[in-house]
């Protein structure tokens, strides 16, 4: 008989597919890394589908797997939504309230957390959770009122949605610090023509059509489903990519990042619910003040135009 699967099955099978290595998946859970590996043979001996191949000591996602991640979503949604109305209760009966910010991984970093310190600051008796998804899961959020605000790569564009861009820049090429465009003081298409390049555009602009324009084919030999994971197999000799500096702003090591031309440019976007149907509009009021002094003492490099040398 095949070993029943819970919960901690599915959590470690999305910190996963989430975080792209068993080690950030398992930091993020806070288990060892053979029990998540666990986790995932026991998923796997229950479902009776290989949900990772292994190949030189990594984990690549199947495409059961990436068809099993793509539902999963629902199931953490329906989770979070009764975690959240019984936080709801609970400071309803303690008298404090609950504001509950999505954020993508890239942003779960230094940058969210200074903001969440910023805004306790100024807001001490109000308790702050993260929820961590990527654009299409913080848009559903936002949409069932599992969270208050979202900050994701993509607008809502819906009338009862504000959206408000922030960190509007050009992404850059991260690359492993010993590839040869590494001396380079600027990339073009043209220079990744034939070269490994790890793909990825969940929400944003694609780059393939400036490829094409200049007459460059990468070779497109993998798909990256998060900024956070195109770093990943970057640094893990995978070729090189395009991502927004703010995801490689905080990760830097062993990481050469290089302005790229003809610039494409994409930016993060807070979203949520119009004034009229929002009750923490003094809030939200006080997090996009706190969002404006981050961004300003973040250091992130945000240019929109780039001169090609």
């Amino acid at each position: 008989m095949k070993s029943p699967f819970n919960i901690k099955h599915l959590e470690a099978f999305k910190a996963v597919m989430e975080h792209g290595q068993v080690s950030r998946a398992a930091a993020a859970l806070f288990l060892s890394q053979s029990a998540v590996s666990k986790l995932i043979a026991a998923l796997e001996e229950h479902t009776g589908l290989l949900l990772f191949e292994r190949r030189e000591g990594r984990l690549f996602p199947t495409e059961d797997a990436s068809h099993l991640f793509r539902h999963l979503g629902a199931v953490f949604a329906g989770l979070q939504q009764l975690d959240r109305e019984a936080r709801l209760l609970r400071y309803k009966d303690s008298h404090k309230a609950l504001f509950t910010i999505g954020v993508l991984p890239a942003l779960a970093s230094e940058f969210s957390a200074g903001l969440c310190r910023l805004f306790r600051q100024a807001h001490p008796d109000v308790h702050v959770s993260l929820v961590i998804g990527n654009s299409p899961s913080l848009r559903a959020a936002l949409m069932e009122q599992r969270v208050d605000v979202v900050m994701m790569a993509a607008q809502m564009n819906h009338p009862d949605f504000l959206d408000q861009p922030f960190l509007n820049a050009a992404q850059v090429c991260v690359m492993p610090v010993d590839h040869p465009l590494a001396q380079r003081d600027c990339v073009s298409p043209s220079d990744l023509h034939q070269l490994d390049f790890v793909d990825y555009n969940p929400d944003g602009p694609s780059c393939r059509p400036i490829f094409e324009h200049h007459d460059s084919h990468p070779r497109y030999n993998i798909a990256a489903t998060t900024a956070a994971m195109v770093i990943d197999l970057v640094s893990a000799g995978f070729g090189v990519g395009l991502v927004h500096p703010a995801s490689a702003h905080w990760r830097k090591h062993n990481l050469c990042v290089k302005p790229f031309a003809p610039a494409v440019t994409s930016s993060y976007c807070l979203s949520y619910r119009s004034t009229g149907n929002q009750p923490n509009a003094d809030l939200l009021a006080s997090l996009n003040l706190c969002l404006e002094l981050m961004v300003a003492d973040s250091g992130i490099q945000c240019p929109t135009e780039i001169s090609q040398q």
